[in-house]
């Protein structure tokens, strides 16, 4: 690799981390609901406990590779925010650095690795690069690492055989991932020159894949995928299409922004148009591709309602996979003005995590609250807030265990001996909303929580807590 090679490279690696800093480094940067599922589940296999190699509680979203490579930042960090988030962004960093060597046989280096600076720091990818939610951005590096693979001249035997595992690989990861994303996968295969006899290794490597789900115990399926819905109730047409691809391109369902800023935002959608606009420009085959992967988003839009808005990401993902194929040219102070405009924008702009509507959302002011439940001894804490609750169990590493209302958690055992301790009288409080309980007073943690070191079961029963086994 030649020096403007590796410069390009690195402005690249800098570029995509430069408009994460700001986040990483927030406060109320915290990991939601579901990687705190995950943070939850390392912690129990770092524990030496026996878990499923997918996401907990589901039979689908294979994480074996999320938890390799998370679990030794845990081991070094601790459960904390950015031994969740880290890894996942070097998935993502993995993924850009594979588009921007494809992208070099068209690009010069500068111009491609601006491109895919722009492309990552659109405000959904920008937050969702750094989330470890079960498959979504591994899927995003297996793809094109599968693109990657594909761009070489010539294919070995072992390179049929990873493309197979992977393959599958993306498969068990995020079936939705996979369809979307796959799409300018088969573009870049069809450009190829294919024998019968290639199916064979391909087969080989992702039956050596799919043996592999085989080897940890079972998961527990309780919670299906939200796919399965689909068609479930016949046809429900939404109309809000544009609104949604509004909020999805300003990422206003992931961040909190002050209203007189919201104009900022506005510019994404017109990129996102834009960019698919330069996608189909210049004529090709490729163009067909395109509209099957769009035809297809809109298909699923159509069907299935509510329609969460993380489900376009894959279809995003596959559009910035496309890129370094198909781009046109673009001049390169063009570029300069509209990266420099996208990394400076988290800079000038106060954020907030929506995920938790807690007025002490920082990492640091959870765990304080957790060393107080340590110092009264506490061995269960009922948490009105189920976000709220997963994220303290993990922080809390097991030290205590908290229970949030639904009957089926994810980590079912941990439910019952919740239950349990209040059944044997062990040392069981409350965190929840209520200022005062029949004629007892909470103890302020902040202006909306209370806490009640000692409860009772008639308590739980009137805020709703659904209790199995009581």
């Amino acid at each position: 690799m030649n020096s403007s090679k590796r410069f390009g490279f690195w402005v690249l690696m800098i570029g995509l981390i430069i408009p994460r800093l700001p986040f990483m480094f927030a406060p109320d940067f915290l990991p939601d609901i579901d990687e705190s599922a995950i943070g939850i589940h390392l912690n129990k296999w770092l524990s030496g406990i026996r878990v499923p190699w997918y996401f907990p509680g589901q039979t689908h979203n294979f994480i074996l590779p999320e938890m390799l490579v998370t679990a030794p930042f845990i081991k070094l960090l601790g459960p904390t925010s950015l031994a969740l988030k880290l890894p996942v962004f070097l998935f993502f960093l993995l993924g850009m650095g594979l588009l921007y060597f494809v992208g070099l046989k068209r690009f010069q280096p500068l111009k491609i690795a601006l491109i895919l600076i722009i492309l990552g720091a659109f405000p959904p990818i920008l937050v969702w690069s750094m989330k470890l939610r079960g498959g979504y951005i591994p899927a995003f590096a297996f793809s094109c690492l599968l693109l990657w693979i594909l761009d070489k001249k010539f294919l070995r035997f072992y390179h049929l055989i990873i493309i197979g595992f992977l393959l599958m690989l993306i498969w068990k990861s995020h079936n939705l991932c996979f369809i979307f994303m796959m799409i300018p996968v088969v573009y870049a295969a069809f450009r190829r020159t294919w024998e019968l006899r290639n199916l064979f290794p391909i087969g080989i490597g992702a039956i050596l894949m799919w043996l592999l789900t085989f080897i940890p115990i079972p998961p527990n399926n309780l919670f299906p995928a939200d796919t399965s819905r689909l068609f479930a109730e016949g046809i429900h047409f939404s109309a809000p299409v544009f609104s949604d691809l509004l909020r999805f391109s300003s990422g206003q369902w992931l961040l909190w922004y002050i209203p007189e800023h919201h104009w900022v935002f506005y510019i994404f959608l017109p990129f996102m148009i834009f960019f698919v606009y330069y996608l189909f420009k210049n004529e090709g085959s490729h163009r067909i591709f395109l509209t099957v992967l769009l035809g297809g988003f809109f298909t699923l839009y159509y069907f299935f309602q509510p329609f969460p808005l993380r489900y376009i990401l894959p279809v995003f993902f596959g559009l910035i996979i496309f890129a370094p194929k198909i781009l046109p040219e673009f001049k390169q102070r063009v570029l300069i003005l509209i990266a420099t405009l996208f990394l400076a924008v988290p800079y000038f702009k106060p954020f907030f995590h929506t995920h938790l509507d807690f007025d002490m959302a920082s990492e640091k002011k959870l765990k304080s609250l957790i060393e107080s439940h340590l110092d009264q001894e506490m061995k269960v804490v009922f948490c009105e807030d189920e976000n709220l609750t997963y994220m303290l169990n993990f922080f809390a590493d097991e030290k205590v265990l908290y229970r949030s209302k639904p009957p089926y958690s994810r980590f079912q055992s941990d439910w019952y001996d919740a239950e349990s301790a209040l059944l044997h009288r062990e040392n069981v409080g409350l965190l929840c909303y209520h200022s005062q309980i029949g004629d007892q007073r909470g103890i302020p943690v902040s202006k909306e929580w209370f806490w009640y070191p000692e409860i009772k079961i008639q308590w739980l029963d009137l805020m709703d807590f659904e209790l199995k086994e009581l």
